[in-house]
């Protein structure tokens, strides 16, 4: 496991772009002095560099001998004048996942049982208390509603109240590892026309198992009726970190027990306000937690959407407050190695396939992926010339992102009408417009957009690393975009502001919405 230790002044920024005082010098190598068993190393010798704060080494996980350095060091920096913050927190290896007792389940994009504006699909819900409307998340509407956002193409989906959407091949899955566990009932996709088909019929999984909340939450006002806290954040924001004053306060993720067994739970907790924002809607939201062996299992599978990491945020498990081991002896597997059930493998490195026939040959192998990506290497990555981005599609959906958040128009996966067969698509800067208000539209944060076939949008937002995108005159990397199209097996595109002759509404940070009436072949 690895241990990260952050040091920093207060007010608490992160880095110090004018390097080290000298008692924060001699605080560093004290730390150094402390944890020399460990082999600490600092991250960056640069004050204007991120990793300049940071110290990192290997240690085993549960270790008293390392939580008693940490409170000694921990009372030499509160006696430091003028005041001096860090952080620790705590990252897996990838050997080291699979043996994880908890991590935090993570799903690609928004929550699929609210609607663009928040709103949620599910009109009559059942309420613990009349008086703040806490919800009863044990009991699942029959049929359960969510919104076209479900119809993306990934196996499982994300929802607000501790349960998850999936697809026939993740479901099998699920029953066949750890059926005993969860509840299992119908789904049913907003405004759709007809019944589903059997590779895209929708199911809600409910974990039977409800574990620890989530520690170290600021929390919001009680309840005068029925006494329960009506708001849980995050505590380690720098406002608050800055309010706690000095000190090394623990970042790692803990909970108060982890339950009685298993390998998919529901956290006692929720998350954000119980109260709905009028401009926002829902906030609440319960989190599930997943096993390292069942996370494993589901991925080995070729289960897509669900990660628990990405390749910019590292693998971070969750502590228990009674001293549970994190990790397990050894890693579990489901079913003896059992083959999957029909299907489900097509999930997995190869997108295209989870299309259909109708979606156009496969790309059954890394080698035909970097063969497809290196005929297309004469593209330009952003806004050409003409004004158009390039990207290939082998299916009507498409999806666009900010690449830094990971945030989708939440009103649905784009479907572009007359799709006739694979090929390579363009579409011009000027159809990017901004959002009308009819719906929330796409929040960008990063001045980027990303806009990739909807059956590779789930390979794409596990391999693509934000901090890689640019390089060091701040342009796109060409080479590691290549290298994303050839793993992933699509050529996605790649747009920032572009030049004002093209009249795009497209000028960087700001919420947008894309016109997909203007997606067009390019004619070979």
């Amino acid at each position: 496991m690895r241990l990260r230790i952050t040091l920093g002044e207060l007010p608490w920024e992160g880095w110090n772009p004018k390097g080290d005082p000298a008692h924060l010098t001699k605080l560093r190598q004290r730390l150094h002095e402390l944890f020399a068993a460990y082999g600490p190393k600092r991250l960056s010798e640069k004050p204007t560099g991120m990793d300049y704060c940071k110290h990192e080494m290997t240690v085993a996980a549960d270790d008293p001998a390392v939580e008693k350095l940490l409170e000694a060091f921990d009372k030499e920096v509160r006696k430091v004048k003028p005041n001096v913050a860090g952080m620790v927190e705590a990252e897996l290896s990838p050997d080291e996942v699979p043996r994880a007792r908890w991590l935090e389940r993570l799903v690609l994009g928004d929550r699929v049982d609210v609607d663009a504006k928040g709103k949620p699909t599910n009109a009559a819900e059942s309420v613990l208390c009349t008086a703040c409307g806490f919800p009863d998340i044990g009991r699942v509407p029959e049929p359960f509603r969510v919104a076209k956002a479900a119809l993306k193409k990934q196996d499982v989906l994300a929802t607000s109240r501790g349960v998850l959407v999936v697809r026939p091949d993740a479901l099998a899955l699920l029953r066949g590892a750890i059926g005993d566990q969860i509840e299992v009932g119908e789904v049913v996709v907003e405004g759709s026309k007809g019944k589903a088909g059997d590779a895209d019929r929708l199911s809600w999984v409910r974990p039977r198992q409800v574990i620890g909340a989530e520690l170290d939450r600021r929390l919001g006002e009680t309840c005068k009726a029925c006494k329960r806290v009506l708001g849980r954040w995050s505590s380690m924001t720098s406002d608050y970190m800055n309010a706690r004053g000095p000190g090394v306060h623990d970042k790692r993720r803990r909970l108060e027990h982890f339950g009685t067994g298993g390998d998919l739970a529901v956290l006692g907790g929720f998350s954000e306000s119980i109260k709905d924002d009028p401009h926002m809607g829902r906030r609440w939201s319960w989190p599930v937690a997943i096993s390292g062996a069942l996370f494993t299992h589901l991925k080995s599978n070729g289960v897509k959407g669900i990660v628990v990491g990405s390749a910019s945020d590292p693998v971070k498990p969750y502590f228990s407050r009674k001293q549970e081991a994190t990790l397990e002896q050894t890693a579990r597997t489901f079913g003896g190695g059992a083959p999957a059930p029909k299907g489900a493998a097509q999930a997995g490195a190869n997108g295209a396939a989870k299309a259909g026939k109708k979606a156009g040959p496969k790309v059954t192998a890394a080698a035909d992926a970097a063969a497809a990506a290196a005929a297309l290497k004469d593209l330009p990555w952003d806004c050409g010339k003409d004004g158009y981005v390039y990207f290939q599609r082998t299916t009507p959906q498409l999806a666009a992102f900010d690449p830094m958040t990971w945030e989708e128009d939440s009103s649905g996966p784009y479907k572009v009408k007359g799709f006739k067969r694979p090929g390579l698509y363009r579409l011009h800067v000027s159809a990017i417009k901004e959002a009308d208000g009819e719906g929330r539209g796409l929040a960008v944060d990063a001045a980027t957009l990303l806009l990739v076939d909807g059956a590779f949008a789930a390979d794409l937002q596990e391999t693509y690393e934000w901090e890689r995108a640019t390089d060091k005159k701040g342009a796109l990397a060409r080479k590691y975009h290549d290298e994303v199209a050839a793993k992933i097996g699509s050529r996605f595109a790649v747009c920032t502001p572009p030049a004002r002759k093209f009249k795009s509404a497209f000028v960087g940070d700001g919420i947008y919405t894309i016109d997909v009436t203007g997606v067009e072949r390019v004619e070979e």
